[in-house]
C-alpha cells in the first residue's frame, strides 16, 4: 500500500521498514519478497488473449514498480544478493515497447553497487534516445552565443591540440584559443580574474570537485593578455601513497571476521532458542497426550470387542475345544488391553509430568510476559555489544541505517568507519597537493598579486592542518577498532556460552526422555 502512494511511496515504504524493525521484532524477510517478485503467474496477455507466464514484478504498475526499486537502492546493503539478482535481471528484461528509462537507471545503479569491484568505464546509464534529446538541448542551447558539448573522447587529434598548447607556451606566443568555461547562474561570462577567486572560495567552503591538475593551474594563471604556464613538479604527499603507510604502519583488520553467532544483531537468533525451547516443551507434551488418547481407545476397544463377543460364544452352538479356542482370543485381547492401558498410564504419569516439571524448573515466566530466562540472555548480550553499537553513530550516517544493516557481519561495521576515515584523510592529501600546486605556480605567474598569494598560502597551511587532522583521526579510528574488537568478543563469547550451556541441558533432557517414550511404546519390552 505504501508504494503505490505516489511519489513518495519509496520514503513511506522506508517509514514502514524502520516502524517494523523499532519494535524489535524479527528482521523483515526480503528473501521472501524478492523471491515472489521473481514467480511467474499466467497472464492474458496480446488481443487474441493469449495465455502466458509473466513475472509479478513486471506485472506491477509503473508507478509501484519506480517506487520499489528506489526502496530497494536505499537498504540494498541489508538484501541477500543472490535474491537481489535475479530481480535486477528480470526488470532489464523488461520487453514492454516502450520501457521507462527511470527505472532502467535505477537498475543499473543497483547493480553497479552490487559488482563494486567490477569497472564500468564507458557504460552509461542513459539510453540512446536521451543521449539524442541531450544532445539536442546542447545544440539548442549553444545557439544562444555558448557553445556546450559533451565531454569530449580523447583521440589523436586532441594530442596534438596538446603539442600545439606546449608550442604557444614558448616565448614570443600567445595562445588565442578561448577556455570553454561552465555556465554561471546568471548565464554571463564573468570575468577571468574574478572567475579565480570565486574558485578558491567555493574551495574554501568545501566545495569537492575532481579536476586534472593542469586545468587547474590554467584556471589560476589565465588572465587578461597573461601566457599559460607549464605546471611544476608536485610536492604534495601522494594520498594512494599515504593511505599505503597508514596500513603498513597499523594494517587495516579488513580480514577481521567473527563467528556469525557472535556478531553484532546476530544475538537475536541465540535468545530466540530460549522461547522456541519453551514451545517444544509444549510440543512435546501434547504429542505424549495425543499418543496416550490413542493407546485409551484402543484399549477400551479391545476390551469392548472381547466382552461383546464373549456373550455370543456363551449363547452360541459351538462347544468342547472350538469354544475353548475361540475363547482363547478373547482373552489375548483382554490381556493386549492391558499392556496398551499400562502404555497409556506411562506416558501420562511418568513422561508428561517429567516434561512439566522440567520446563516449570527451566522457564520462569514474568509479570510483564515472557520468561526470565530471555531477559537475562538479552541483557547480556546488549550490554556486550553496546560498544560496537555506540561507535555505530560515529560512522557518517550510520545512524540511518537499519539494524538488520548490522547483521551483515562486524567485518562490514569496522569497513564503514575505517573507509569514513581514510577517504577523509584522501581527500585532505588531494587537496593540499592541489593547493601546493597552485602556490608553486603563482611564484612564476606575474599577474597573480600579493593578495592572491598570500591567500594561497594560507590555503597550503589550511590544507596541510586538515590533512594532520584526518590522519590523525585515521589512526585513532585503527587504534580503536583494535582495542575495542577483543572486548567484545570475549563479552558476547561469555553470554553465548551461558546459552549454550541452557541449551545443551535442555538437549540432553529431551533425548532421555524421547528415549523413556520410545521404551515405553515397545510392547515386547514392557511385557516382559
Amino acid at each position: 500500500m505504501a508504494l503505490q502512494a505516489g511519489p513518495d511511496g519509496a520514503r513511506r515504504g522506508l517509514g514502514v521498514l524502520r516502524t517494523l524493525s523499532g519494535r524489535g521484532g524479527e528482521p523483515f524477510a526480503w528473501g521472501g519478497v524478492l523471491e515472489a517478485l521473481c514467480r511467474e503467474e499466467p497472464v492474458v496477455e496480446g488481443p487474441d488473449c493469449r495465455l502466458e507466464l509473466k513475472p509479478l514484478l513486471l506485472r506491477l504498475p509503473p508507478l509501484c514498480r519506480r517506487n520499489l526499486m528506489s526502496l530497494l537502492m536505499a537498504v540494498w546493503p541489508s538484501l541477500p544478493e543472490s535474491r537481489l539478482l535475479p530481480v535486477l535481471q528480470l526488470a532489464r528484461q523488461d520487453s514492454s515497447p516502450d520501457p521507462d528509462p527511470w527505472l532502467r537507471a535505477l537498475g543499473e545503479f543497483l547493480r553497479r553497487d552490487l559488482s563494486a569491484g567490477v569497472s564500468t568505464d564507458g557504460a552509461s546509464l542513459l539510453s540512446k534516445r536521451c543521449q539524442r534529446q541531450l544532445q539536442g538541448l546542447c545544440r539548442r542551447l549553444g545557439q544562444g552565443g555558448r557553445k556546450l558539448k559533451l565531454p569530449p573522447v580523447p583521440d589523436a587529434e586532441g594530442e596534438r591540440a596538446q603539442e600545439e598548447d606546449k608550442d604557444s607556451q614558448q616565448p614570443g606566443k600567445r595562445r588565442k584559443e578561448p577556455e570553454e568555461d561552465p555556465i554561471s547562474p546568471e548565464g554571463e561570462r564573468a570575468p577571468k580574474r574574478l572567475r579565480c577567486l570565486e574558485k578558491e572560495e567555493e574551495e574554501e567552503e568545501g566545495h569537492e570537485e575532481k579536476r586534472p591538475e593542469h586545468e587547474s593551474s590554467e584556471s589560476l594563471a589565465d588572465g587578461g593578455d597573461a601566457s599559460s604556464i607549464t605546471n611544476q613538479p608536485v610536492m604534495g604527499p601522494e594520498p594512494s601513497e599515504a593511505g599505503q603507510s597508514l596500513k603498513e604502519a597499523k594494517g587495516l583488520p579488513e580480514g577481521l571476521e567473527l563467528p556469525k553467532v557472535i556478531q553484532v544483531g546476530n544475538y537475536k537468533r541465540t535468545v530466540k532458542r530460549i522461547d522456541d525451547g519453551h514451545r517444544l516443551c509444549n510440543d512435546l507434551m501434547s504429542c505424549v497426550q495425543e499418543r496416550a488418547k490413542i493407546e485409551k481407545a484402543y484399549a477400551q476397544q479391545l476390551t469392548d470387542w472381547a466382552k461383546r463377543w464373549r456373550q455370543l460364544l456363551e449363547k452360541g452352538p459351538q462347544y468342547g475345544s472350538l469354544e475353548r479356542a475361540w475363547g482363547a482370543i478373547m482373552t489375548e485381547a483382554d490381556k493386549v488391553s492391558e499392556l496398551h492401558q499400562e502404555v497409556k498410564n506411562s506416558l501420562l504419569n511418568e513422561d508428561l509430568e517429567k516434561v512439566k516439571n522440567w520446563q516449570k524448573d527451566a522457564y520462569h515466566k514474568q509479570i510483564m510476559g515472557g520468561f526470565k530466562e530471555t531477559k537475562e540472555a538479552e541483557d547480556g548480550f546488549r550490554k556486550a555489544q553496546k560498544p560496537w553499537a555506540k561507535k555505530m553513530k560515529e560512522v557518517p550516517g550510520g545512524w540511518a541505517l537499519p539494524p538488520d544493516t548490522w547483521s551483515r557481519g562486524l567485518h562490514r561495521f569496522c569497513l564503514l568507519r575505517l573507509e569514513a576515515a581514510k577517504k577523509a584523510y584522501h581527500l585532505a592529501c588531494k587537496e593540499e597537493k592541489l593547493a601546493v600546486t597552485r602556490e608553486m605556480n603563482s611564484k612564476t605567474e606575474q599577474s597573480v598579486t600579493s593578495e592572491q598569494q598570500k591567500k594561497l598560502q594560507d590555503k597550503v597551511d589550511k590544507c596541510k592542518q586538515d590533512v594532520q587532522k584526518t590522519q590523525e583521526k585515521y589512526e585513532k579510528v585503527l587504534d580503536d577498532v583494535g582495542k575495542t574488537t577483543p572486548q567484545y568478543m570475549e563479552g558476547m563469547e561469555q553470554v553465548f556460552e551461558q546459552c549454550q550451556q541452557f541449551e545443551e541441558k535442555r538437549l540432553v533432557f529431551l533425548k532421555e526422555v524421547l528415549l523413556d517414550i520410545k521404551r515405553h511404546l515397545n510392547l515386547a519390552e514392557s511385557s516382559r
